[in-house]
């Protein structure tokens, strides 16, 4: 009643009960098709599964059985169309990241009617094939399963390269993606016309992402310029600001790790943002922040200074967490900085590698 009460229809997988369950998903696709008929919305995700990685899996028969059902509804009368969504995002699992949603032009589905008719699997197929293809051209799709690890990376280490000369601007999610479409197609046209250079460059990326691992050092080091007076005012501006990073720290740090323990146990990561949300989110902060103003107004007697301390205590854990990750950033880059000044040999390999990675895409 609660998922109905806010719009959402549950459906049942084979891999998650038996053939009963299976039977339940009648009444939704009845309901959806129906709500469509009545020139309502519904929106699936047609893979009906998820996966930490920008490619598509297989699409499934949910959503084409509801198309079809919903157009039949109205005796083919209805104008059913579907409209291609693609989600494009920055980190999967970090707080606070870029997310982009990519919407297409709706198309309609009738060549399939008659098809539909006679072999509804085979237009389930049909209707799958179209729709995939479509939302492909939206996107990105890394579909080579054996070097995936070394696609997605190769996306970060040329992307900027590949802004500039199309004079993008990868701080724009819509261009960060244009850029990554015309990577993985490079990549592609490499290896289909000198297979040999494809596996070279495939090797030399794997070895450059080992080295960067082993000296905990990111890419994007090699393309920004420190200097030491640079990373000496970062120092400053770190240690000025430390005692908004501490305030904020000591009154969010319970909550903002509420779910950690939950989220080791875990054997899909992908379920790592479901508890932020549902335990962290929605339980743990709301109880935290009650608690942290009861308090506040207790020892001060006064409401407002409650309330300001609460306040306080929400906007530094934005800061908290951006505070975090510029020390990271700073640590990296003091670390690079000495790697290069040491001419650390590891260092040196990894930036030639680098150079030439770069220089056979570009060739």
């Amino acid at each position: 009643k609660i998922l109905r009460f806010l719009k959402i229809m549950p459906t049942f997988r084979t891999r998650d009960g038996d053939r009963s369950d299976i039977r339940s998903n009648n009444v939704t696709f009845d309901l959806g098709a129906r709500i469509i008929a009545d020139g309502g919305t519904v929106a699936m995700f047609p893979e009906a599964a998820h996966q930490a990685g920008k490619f598509m899996s297989s699409f499934k028969k949910g959503y084409p059985r509801l198309a079809f059902r919903a157009a039949e509804l109205s005796d083919y009368q209805t104008d059913v169309k579907i409209l291609p969504l693609y989600i494009y995002y920055g980190n999967y699992f970090n707080f606070r990241e870029q997310l982009l949603i990519v919407v297409g032009k709706p198309f309609h589905f009738d060549e399939f009617y008659d098809l539909y008719k006679t072999e509804p699997n085979n237009a389930f197929l049909a209707l799958n094939d179209k729709s995939k293809t479509i939302i492909q051209n939206l996107g990105v799709d890394m579909q080579n399963s054996e070097n995936y690890e070394t696609y997605e990376p190769l996306c970060y280490i040329l992307r900027q390269k590949v802004a500039k000369n199309e004079k993008r601007n990868i701080r724009q999610p819509f261009e960060q993606l244009q850029c990554d479409k015309e990577i993985v197609s490079r990549i592609e046209k490499v290896k289909n016309e000198n297979e040999a250079r494809y596996h070279q460059l495939m090797e030399n990326t794997q070895e450059y992402l080992q080295l960067l691992k082993k000296l905990k050092i990111r890419d994007w080091l090699f393309t920004k310029k420190t200097t030491g007076s640079t990373l000496l005012l970062q120092a400053l501006l770190l240690i000025i600001c430390f005692p908004i990073y501490l305030f904020g720290l000591i009154n969010n740090i319970l909550p903002f790790k509420a779910c950690e323990l939950l989220k080791r146990k875990l054997k899909d990561k992908m379920f790592r943002s479901t508890l932020n949300y549902t335990v962290s989110v929605l339980v743990a902060f709301p109880i935290a922040y009650i608690a942290i103003f009861v308090a506040a107004w207790c020892i001060s007697k006064c409401v407002l200074i409650a309330i300001a301390y609460l306040l306080a205590t929400f906007v530094t854990l934005f800061f908290f967490y951006e505070y975090k990750k510029r020390f990271i950033k700073f640590w990296g880059s003091c670390r690079f900085s000495r790697y290069k000044r040491a001419k650390n040999a590891d260092f040196l390999r990894a930036f030639d590698l680098r150079n030439y990675i770069t220089k056979t895409f570009f060739e």
